[in-house]
């Protein structure tokens, strides 16, 4: 579970690296995440004894099984129902669109 903390931090950092050159565009995001699955399988080939396994065999995960399956499908629910008030993703995903649109992340002075 660690390995793939990890490297999903390197594919973040990455992608922030990207933003700060000002190369964050659609053909270096998708090379980099195509290079990060590819990296992340082989890791994973190699070292089986770090890959994070579910034992559905064990009673005592089961309930926590069953509640997470149960609030997954509240929260699909909650998603797929139309906005009935002010959007919050308008909202909070401004500035990284604007950053997708200029190609890079900048400072803005408001």
């Amino acid at each position: 579970m660690f390995a793939l903390a990890i490297l999903i931090g390197i594919y973040g950092y990455i992608i922030f690296a990207l933003g700060i050159l000002g190369a964050l565009t659609r053909g270096s995001v998708l090379i980099s995440s195509l290079l990060f699955i590819v990296g992340a399988y082989l890791y994973f080939k190699k070292h089986k004894e770090d890959l994070p396994l579910l034992n559905l065999k064990n009673k005592k995960i089961r309930p926590f099984l069953a509640l997470f399956v149960l609030l997954a499908f509240v929260n699909l629910i909650g998603a797929l129902a139309p906005e009935l008030s002010f959007d919050a993703l308008w909202y909070h995903l401004t500035i990284p669109k604007i950053f997708i649109q200029e190609q890079r992340i900048f400072y803005m002075k408001y």
